[in-house]
């Protein structure tokens, strides 16, 4: 699977954050007799609150997603996820590669049903700041289905570049 990712945030508050992106995916689908590519589209929109005790950066962000697969006419897979993630770093004197931990919990739109949770992620990472703009993160993410009876799970490794834009001050 690749895809790309566009993403703004803006801060409302030092302590919280809202923000929207979109993703364009592109999975290869090589079990069964019809094979091939299955692209989807993700729009989502998300708050964020942030706070810092002693050396731990804590946040709790809440994100609606809503993903969508293009060019399909027949059947297309559609689905709405609400995703409620706890993370946190350990910030290390001296040391730029300071670890991160973080939980996430995927909830479908039936947000009030008993079988709307139906998997969660757990990663492990760092991220290496370049300058106050550009940042590279690495994670391992482990993710498992739930509520079913046989469950999947997967491993991910994700590599990302950030780039911040601001704006200029006189």
């Amino acid at each position: 699977m690749s895809f790309v990712e566009v993403q703004a945030q803006y801060e409302l508050k030092p302590f919280l954050a809202i923000g929207a992106g979109y993703r364009n995916s592109d999975r290869l689908d090589d079990v069964g007799k019809k094979q091939g590519h299955e692209k989807f589209n993700r729009f989502f929109g998300f708050a964020q609150a942030k706070t810092s005790f002693d050396r731990f950066d804590w946040r709790f962000r809440i994100l609606h997603q809503v993903k969508t697969q293009r060019n399909i006419s027949e059947d297309p897979k559609d689905n709405s996820r609400w995703r409620y993630k706890l993370s946190s770093r350990y910030n290390i004197p001296n040391w730029e590669l300071d670890p991160r931990l973080s939980i996430e919990f995927f909830m479908l739109d039936e947000f009030y049903s008993t079988e709307a949770y139906d998997k969660f992620r757990l990663s492990l990472g760092s991220k290496k700041r370049f300058s106050n703009t550009s940042a590279l993160s690495f994670k391992y993410l482990y993710e498992k289905e739930a509520g079913i009876t046989e469950p999947e799970s997967y491993h991910i490794l994700s590599l990302r570049y950030e780039f911040l834009f601001q704006p200029k001050v006189e």
